[in-house]
């Protein structure tokens, strides 16, 4: 157990105006008034112990100080000295007592001190606080509580997998390490937990809506015009809509947030259950999207519904995506050998399809 240290340390309290004050000033003023004022300082520092009195003890007797040893404590020159105890005691900053002694009244209103072991828990208690804080505008706002990471810093996060990472909180508006727990320090496309990072999704709002973990390929993929992303994982701890008050809602067995905003992630979501068929939608909308055919969503939809109406088997579904994709197509058709067996024509289909679509 450390062993506590009463040692006391003193120190001076001096005032912003304190070189404004009315005694000072007039001491400035004098010729080789800094030197006399610097003096003065020095002589309080000195006598802070005893409280404002400045004398010797040598054994069992007081020995007052003369203006050779006054010289000598401060290291200021005699002559300094000599002036500068006269104009002083004339202006009443110190006293020359009977015994000698030199008193300042002054200090008694300026003497600050605690033990060593009291200093040192202030400190260690003041950088524990600052670790988990971000300074705002020179304002220090405490960072959000985490659930399945650990802060060990402001600036480095314990994640679930036991790896160390670092984050600016500041950059991302303090919702950094909320973000990594979020995820459970995945990347939200793959589920990779390498080389991760943060991804702004519109390039400057710091909203946990808009700021997405990626590894590095999957960031690098972020940034081509052209990239879909497939989904968002979230882990089990989903983050509330509201991003001001930073409340955590934790849902078990959801891997994707739920938007309000409607978008060709959640659309697909909700009318898919087959990951092959839903990585085969995506591909036909970028597809569409490299011939500058894009989908709206209502199209989208009923895209899905047309392919539940031709076949409820998986490797249906992704042959008559495939053959679309494969053929650059802008609509779906049903597979050949199913279009003869019912009397149907594929071209006969693609060209009443077209139709339908060709308002969207």
């Amino acid at each position: 157990m450390a062993k506590y240290d009463k040692t006391k340390k003193y120190w001076l309290q001096l005032k912003e105006d304190w070189f404004e004050e009315d005694a000072i000033r007039w001491l400035e003023e004098q010729q080789n008034g800094e030197k006399y004022s610097l003096f003065y300082l020095k002589m309080c520092l000195k006598s802070i112990k005893l409280g404002g009195f400045l004398i010797r003890q040598v054994g069992t007797i007081l020995i007052p100080y003369d203006k050779n040893s006054l010289a000598d404590l401060t290291k200021t020159d005699v002559d300094t000295v000599v002036v500068a105890m006269r104009l002083l005691e004339e202006i009443g900053l110190i006293t020359i007592k009977e015994d000698g002694a030199i008193y300042i009244e002054a200090v008694n209103n300026m003497i600050g001190s605690n033990t060593v072991s009291a200093i040192k828990k202030q400190r260690q208690r003041s950088t524990e606080e600052r670790m988990l804080t971000i300074s705002e505008n020179d304002n220090y706002v405490k960072l959000a509580e985490l659930v399945n990471c650990k802060r060990i810093d402001a600036s480095r996060i314990l994640l679930p997998n036991g790896k160390v990472v670092n984050i600016d909180e500041k950059r991302y508006g303090g919702n950094a390490g909320l973000l990594y727990d979020l995820t459970l320090g995945k990347c939200e496309d793959c589920g990779s937990e390498e080389n991760i990072c943060i991804h702004h999704e519109n390039g400057y709002n710091n909203d946990l809506e808009n700021l997405v973990v990626l590894c590095s390929k999957c960031h690098g993929l972020h940034h081509r015009k052209d990239y879909i992303s497939k989904k968002y994982i979230r882990g089990t701890a989903v983050r509330s809509m509201s991003t001001k008050d930073k409340d955590i809602t934790i849902i078990k067995d959801k891997d994707i947030i739920k938007d309000k905003k409607e978008t060709y992630d959640t659309i697909i979501f909700e009318s898919e259950k087959e990951e092959e068929v839903k990585d085969c939608l995506l591909d036909f909308i970028k597809m569409r999207q490299t011939i500058k055919k894009p989908l709206t969503n209502r199209a989208l939809k009923m895209l899905i519904n047309k392919l539940n109406n031709f076949s409820s088997n998986k490797n249906d579904k992704v042959k008559i995506l495939e053959q679309s994709i494969l053929n650059c197509w802008q609509d779906i058709y049903e597979l050949k050998e199913k279009g003869v067996k019912n009397g149907t024509n594929k071209n006969d289909n693609k060209q009443s399809y077209d139709q339908e679509f060709i308002k969207y």
